[in-house]
């Protein structure tokens, strides 16, 4: 009898304890997850221009506060669109931030209701040698069924592929622009004529409005994580700054 009250007691300490441990966070004071939070960087050196966006599913004012500093500069708050679904973003041109290659850019976020982020990042080199198999205008014109990229690996964590589509209509005042990113851990992609076609969204639907007549690819070799966090995720992209391009047209045979 002495055993079993003995165990109860120790039961009955254990279940208080967890108890308070879950009523206080059990965290070893670090960040209590109340809410996912999501927080992208993007750090474009050929653009001289740091922008951050901060997503929650809580409090939309929540982190109007936060302070993020690029290279000790803070980034100044911007208002949002309604359209857009950033709670928080913050962006600021920076003269002078167009660093060199290998230099470092020390990113910083503070907010009383996360924990202290400090980040830095080499500024990567970007390919130089970017070429196609075969003439893109080809593919414009949909004679091939494919165009293959390719580039030398310069040792950056990923490129971005940015595909800037144009079809002058006869006619418009405009042209109907569009456009297409591509994140790329390898040093090689395949394009198809669907890659170069324009696309809108169209009552909650990617509908195609144009056969593009123009294109320039840019490419950009890029550092950075998307890494989960104990509030959530955190994504940092650091450009070169510097691109590679290749552009075609049909225009000159129309």
């Amino acid at each position: 009898m002495k055993l079993r009250k003995f165990l109860f007691c120790i039961l009955l300490v254990s279940v208080v304890l967890l108890a308070a441990g879950c009523e206080n966070g059990i965290n070893n004071g670090n960040y209590e997850k109340k809410e996912e939070v999501s927080i992208y960087v993007v750090v474009e050196a050929y653009y001289e221009t740091a922008s951050c966006s901060i997503y929650t599913s809580d409090n939309s004012n929540k982190y109007d506060n936060a302070i993020i500093m690029v290279n000790e500069i803070k980034l100044d708050k911007m208002g949002v669109p309604q359209d857009w679904d950033e709670d928080s973003l913050f962006y600021k041109k920076i003269s002078g931030l167009n660093l060199a290659v290998h230099e470092e850019v020390t990113i910083k976020i503070s907010h009383p209701e996360l924990p202290f982020i400090e980040e830095i990042y080499e500024i990567p080199d970007y390919p130089k040698n970017l070429q196609a198999n075969r003439d893109l205008k080809d593919l414009l014109k949909e004679n091939v069924d494919k165009v293959t990229l390719s580039w030398e690996d310069v040792g950056c964590d990923e490129y971005r592929i940015s595909i800037n589509k144009t079809y002058h209509a006869p006619g418009a005042e405009k042209p109907i622009q569009g456009g297409t990113t591509r994140w790329i851990k390898d040093n090689s992609i395949d394009l198809t004529s669907k890659d170069l076609d324009i696309y809108d969204v169209i009552d909650g639907e990617l509908v195609k409005i144009a056969d593009a007549d123009t294109v320039t690819i840019n490419i950009f070799g890029v550092n950075g994580q998307d890494k989960p966090t104990t509030y959530g995720r955190l994504n940092i992209r650091v450009y070169s700054p510097e691109r590679a391009s290749l552009t075609a047209s049909t225009l000159a045979e129309d």
